[in-house]
């Protein structure tokens, strides 16, 4: 809604010389001119208005990369880094699951007993015996 500040001024009227005029033309009394006869001005005290209009600050792109901005500048933290710890988990579980795979290997070897290493693969071996004495 627009608000219009409202002035008011008045002053005698009509005028001597016109209201002869007047009285003369329309063959009026001067006391009925004076009574019944107005003059209304209406105007607007200044011509300039202001316009009020809004638009949007930002894009939506521009929200979620200030988003991400501010996030890994207080976080410390941002896409390539998650993704950094993604394979950082991938890495040591695959670590984790081939150890477990060479330690089955490694017991399936300890099983083989030391008499039959005489003639493992056409190969004669003699286990080494170590004897230590304690002075």
């Amino acid at each position: 809604m627009t608000n219009f500040p409202t002035t008011v001024s008045y002053a005698r009227y009509p005028s001597i010389t016109v209201t002869q005029e007047i009285s003369t033309t329309y063959n009026v009394s001067e006391e009925y001119i004076r009574n019944n006869f107005v003059y209304l001005d209406i105007f607007y005290d200044e011509i300039n208005y202001e316009e009020f209009k809004q638009t949007a600050a930002m894009t939506p792109s521009a929200l979620v990369s200030d988003i991400g901005g501010q996030l890994g500048f207080f976080l410390g933290a941002s896409v390539i880094t998650l993704f950094e710890f993604i394979e950082y988990l991938f890495m040591k579980c695959h670590r984790c699951c081939d150890s477990e795979k060479k330690r089955r290997v490694d017991d399936s070897k300890d099983d083989v007993k030391l008499e039959n290493l005489e003639n493992y693969n056409g190969i004669k071996v003699k286990p080494a015996t170590s004897s230590v004495t304690l002075t």
